[in-house]
């Protein structure tokens, strides 16, 4: 009853007399709480995608951080390090974080911070104030940083009008892009590097990105883990020691 299907329905599965579909048969798999790692497994064996339907991942409530997450996240100080969900919202960060953050976009993570709620990468990509804002060559960074979200709509085409508003957002704001980042763009580079220009001379770092769990547990609504780490001695001195300063601001 609670499948919508008939009790004949569900003995011609059970006696292999009929395949089932793949919205039913995940929908009896969540019906049993099923963990992902039997779900990917009996996806596997009936030939279907794991990759979790668009319709049916629960693409706005943010999954929760176990403490030993936390406490890695803290184990990374004083370097950034947070957790990202597919949708682009960070739902943790550490403390190197939000002095990072406060660095390169001071305006744009203080209307953040009093509004209280996640993160939103993409946006900050688009507003002015944002993650571009002291990026040197942004517009070459901001155009990889596209290329990567392009790709990423053909597995979840719930970011398309984001991404769509994002890709206007740059070319307006820097014209013609000089990498090419569009819905045809496939591929990305999981270590990356960025150049900050600051009033305190330009802060370079390299990001490196995992997706959270077991090989046989994650789904396409896994929430990732992003690190940062200096590129050179004179940011991880400076890095280190705003992480001992009482207060960061961009002028430092």
């Amino acid at each position: 009853m609670r499948l919508g299907v008939s009790q004949r329905h569900v003995s011609f599965v059970e006696l292999g007399r009929t395949r089932p579909s793949k919205t039913l048969l995940r929908s009896w798999l969540q019906e049993l709480d099923a963990p992902h790692s039997t779900i990917n497994v009996v996806m596997n064996a009936t030939g279907y995608s794991v990759v979790a339907d668009e319709q049916t991942e629960a693409t706005t409530r943010a999954p929760s951080v176990e403490p030993e997450l936390a406490a890695l996240l803290a184990a990374h100080e004083p370097f950034p390090a947070f957790v990202f969900t597919t949708d682009r919202h960070i739902i943790q960060m550490n403390q190197g974080a939000r002095r990072m953050w406060r660095l390169i976009m001071p305006a744009y993570w203080a209307r953040s911070e009093r509004k209280a709620m996640p993160l939103d990468m993409i946006d900050a990509l688009a507003d002015p104030e944002g993650f571009l804002s002291t990026m040197r060559d942004a517009a070459a960074g901001g155009a990889a940083l596209l290329a990567l979200l392009c790709s990423e709509v053909w597995l979840r085409p719930a970011l398309g009008p984001r991404v769509d508003s994002l890709a206007a957002a740059l070319t307006k704001r820097y014209g013609a892009m000089r990498a090419a980042a569009t819905r045809d763009s496939h591929g990305s580079v999981p270590v990356r590097s960025f150049c900050f220009d600051l009033a305190g001379g330009p802060i370079t770092v390299v990001a490196a990105q995992s997706v959270i769990g077991l090989p046989q547990d994650l789904t396409l609504s896994s929430p990732r883990l992003e690190i940062w780490m200096p590129a050179d001695e004179g940011t991880r001195q400076r890095l280190v020691r705003a992480a001992k300063s009482p207060t960061v601001s961009s002028d430092k």
